[in-house]
């Protein structure tokens, strides 16, 4: 395991400044119509609300007595400082006392292009305005109904093997009936982050879960029944990453965040990508429960260091070459089948083109690559605290833009 401390402020900002004086120009507007149009959405929700502001000025409070000290010791700000720093960003862009700390905008480096870093709750805040003008969330919020929908368009996508929904059952597409004999994965048919993802391991009795406890396949269908009158449920077949990638996986599936962005007359192009690894999790490979993720050079599918969304970590530079429970070297390695993973993303984004945006998990095997899922709130944070370019400074604005002023005339 490598894990390294790296001036990131400074290997970025010299990456940002070689960029902004050819984008900064090009991207006003969009950038303008972004901040005016998602704080009048934020708006509707209580953003003028003085009681709002004040909650969010707690937050603030509480998150500088967590990583003032941290930031102290590396930015030499003190905490007084480094609130009032945070309130103008705050009461202008909407950034959340988290991002202030992810994206170090309390350094001389990154505090200029606090405008570009675009703020995950008034991005989140369009996304849902956007939603209202006809945008139907089920399609990918649902698991079991974007298996379907891959399936009707040729898509590579990990198999629904059964539905559970108060009580009933509906086994998966390919129309055959009963557990198959192998590992299996229950989750939560709109569940979010990992939360409520299960394993089981097919031994001779029937499957093993987490806990150790054995139990016949009819004994678990009867039970996930039962829970599925509270939350449904879908069950699939457990994958596996390929050879070359399970070097990186601590039991959880690795996977291929990439975001791809388009218009209405135009094909789906890639926005962003990064690769996320399970740090500890046997079961999900989420940031909530301690993935790490690394850049990925989207020509080529090279990967850079890794980080965590640890925020003592991000403020002291912290980096992984190598997986720092596994030993597999990261930095400098090059994701196999590369082209085909961006190809199912691409395809994928076709099948769902009533979106204007879309965050796809992949999973690489040896089958090739697998869609695990589609996230329309795809979290501006893991696709911008990596760096080295702010979303602000790529065409997704001006996406938005154009997507809300041809949704709004036809809707009109």
């Amino acid at each position: 395991m490598t894990r390294s401390r790296q001036n990131k402020g400074a290997v970025r900002s010299e990456s940002l400044r070689a960029r902004d004086d050819g984008l900064r120009a090009a991207d006003s507007d969009a950038l303008d119509w972004f901040y005016s149009r998602s704080r009048r959405a934020d708006s509707g929700r209580g953003f003028r609300d003085p009681l709002r502001t004040l909650r969010y000025v707690r937050k603030a409070i509480h998150g500088i007595a967590r990583w003032g000290g941290e930031a102290e010791e590396v930015w030499n700000v003190s905490r007084l400082r480094q609130f009032l720093l945070y309130l103008p960003l705050f009461f202008r862009f909407g950034h959340t006392i988290d991002e202030f700390y992810i994206y170090r905008l309390g350094t001389p480096e990154w505090r200029p292009h606090a405008q570009a870093l675009l703020p995950w709750r008034r991005t989140e805040a369009l996304r849902r305005l956007h939603a209202g003008i006809g945008i139907d969330d089920g399609a990918l919020a649902s698991k079991a109904r974007f298996e379907r929908r891959c399936v009707e368009g040729g898509i590579p996508v990990i198999p629904t093997i059964l539905e559970l929904d108060r009580g009933e059952e509906r086994w998966g597409v390919s129309g055959s009936r009963g557990l198959p004999a192998t590992d299996i994965i229950v989750k939560p048919d709109l569940g979010l982050q990992g939360r409520g993802v299960r394993a089981y391991e097919k031994v001779p009795s029937g499957y093993r879960d987490h806990a150790g406890i054995e139990r016949e396949a009819q004994a678990l269908i009867d039970l996930w029944k039962e829970e599925s009158r509270v939350c449904p449920l879908i069950v699939q077949p457990r994958l596996r990453n390929a050879r070359e990638v399970s070097v990186w996986s601590t039991g959880a599936l690795c996977s291929v965040r990439l975001v791809t962005t388009h218009r209405l007359d135009e094909p789906p192009v890639l926005l962003a990508g990064d690769f996320r690894m399970p740090r500890r999790d046997p079961v999900s490979c989420n940031f909530s429960r301690g993935a790490i993720a690394a850049t990925i050079d989207l020509e080529s599918g090279e990967l850079g260091p890794a980080q965590s969304r640890d925020v003592a970590e991000l403020l002291h530079g912290v980096a992984y070459e190598r997986h720092p429970e596994t030993g597999g070297r990261i930095a400098g390695v090059r994701l196999p089948r590369w082209d085909e993973t961006i190809k199912v993303a691409l395809s994928a984004h076709e099948q769902f083109s009533e979106f204007q945006s879309i965050g796809w998990d992949v999973a690489i095997t040896d089958e090739g690559p697998v869609l695990i899922e589609g996230n329309q709130d795809w979290g501006t944070r893991g696709s911008q605290y990596l760096g080295p370019t702010p979303l602000g400074w790529t065409r997704l604005p001006e996406d938005m833009k154009y997507w809300f002023e041809t949704r709004s005339t036809a809707s009109g």
